[in-house]
């Protein structure tokens, strides 16, 4: 298992193949006091696997979930939303999940790097948010599906207005639109 959002798979394959190569050479070695160094010259030649740097942004927790195990919201920026977008959501939403957001400006990379914790934990992701934020929501579950995790759903609600601009509320229809999200991936995630 290795960390696809930093890993590429050639690399993988690599670090793989040079650790084969070291535990079937060691054994082999003359003598019975092999330095180091004289391990690491067994790879003099060899391509250098790369790792990128961490571009984990942690999740921003709105609200805690209210019991182990109920799973998580990520609620994703729309491009160019301030960063307290959501923070109404917090005591709009009625579920039991927890309310996560990442900080805008993001990308599929810094969500994915943020959702690890949550995905590791093997719980209920739903990803969420205003109208904008679909595509990001999508690439990301297209990413979490390419990592071998099971995809999680993506419910988008009505667009984030600003103060004063009438018509319904947003925080509101999302919250609705993420309960009965929430509601139809427990119902298909029982057997």
């Amino acid at each position: 298992m290795y960390d696809r959002t930093r890993i590429a798979d050639a690399d993988a394959a690599e670090t793989l193949a040079q650790t084969t190569l070291l535990l079937r050479e060691l054994p082999h070695a003359p003598g019975g006091a092999t330095t180091v160094a004289d391990a690491l010259a067994l790879l003099d030649g060899t391509p250098v696997p790369r790792v990128t740097a961490s571009t984990a942004r942690t999740l921003r927790i709105l609200r805690a979930a209210s019991r182990t195990g109920a799973g998580t919201i990520c609620l994703v920026p729309p491009p160019d939303a301030p960063p307290g977008c959501y923070d109404a959501l917090a005591a709009a939403y009625p579920g039991p999940q927890a309310l996560t957001t990442v900080a805008p400006p993001a990308d599929a990379s810094t969500v994915l790097a943020a959702l690890r914790p949550a995905l590791a934990r093997g719980e209920p992701l739903l990803l969420g948010g205003f109208s904008g934020a679909g595509s990001l929501a999508c690439a990301v579950a297209e990413r979490i599906a390419s990592h071998g995790w099971h995809p999680p759903l993506v419910a988008i609600g009505g667009a984030l207005t600003t103060e004063g601009e009438g018509g319904p509320d947003p925080v509101r229809a999302l919250a609705r639109t993420l309960e009965t999200a929430a509601a139809a991936a427990t119902t298909t995630a029982r057997p």
